[in-house]
């Protein structure tokens, strides 16, 4: 378990936001999959410190996290109007996520006409039928090779109706 301190970022806004989607509220803690590993992280945004319990390296998380950004720097040159600075001021310490990009296109695709709810679960089952298991209950993302070798019907079953064909498709041209 490692900390970060003097970190501008809120959890709650940056994880709940609807860009990514493998992760869930346990009690004061967020729990997700990032590169084939289970993070746990929690923070206090008073003190500016996050609780991280996970066996990624520290630098790995402070990237995922984009703790490198100067978010002072950021919302100073884009507060220009007053409704930035109210969004400024309600969503303070939102930070976009450094996602795996083979993670995130397919996450997208899967996101076409769909609520947060049902993209959660699209890809919790693609993970767990193509994924590995990496702790009980958690499942990495399935690489785009496990994706491209597994029949439509397989895929289908996942409940992607008609994005079955396109992630598919996508997996054999990354693979």
């Amino acid at each position: 378990m490692y900390s970060f301190s003097d970190v501008d970022i809120d959890l709650d806004h940056t994880l709940d936001c609807g860009q990514v989607f493998r992760w869930e509220r346990e009690g004061d803690w967020w729990v997700g999959v990032v590169n084939g590993d289970v993070i746990r992280a929690r923070n206090d945004i008073e003190s500016g410190t996050v609780l991280v319990d996970s066996s990624l390296p520290r630098e790995f998380v402070a990237s995922y996290f984009r703790l490198d950004d100067d978010l002072s720097y950021i919302l100073d040159s884009i507060d220009k109007d007053r409704y930035i600075r109210e969004a400024i001021q309600r969503y303070r310490g939102l930070r976009l996520i450094r996602q795996e990009p083979w993670e995130c296109m397919i996450s997208y695709m899967l996101a076409t006409a769909s609520s947060i709810p049902t993209i959660k679960k699209r890809i919790s089952l693609l993970s767990r039928m193509f994924g590995d298991e990496i702790g009980e209950g958690y499942y990495s993302f399935p690489d785009a090779k496990s994706l491209a070798d597994a029949s439509e019907s397989d895929i289908c079953e996942c409940k992607l109706g008609f994005r079955a064909g396109r992630i598919q498709k996508a997996a054999q041209q990354v693979a």
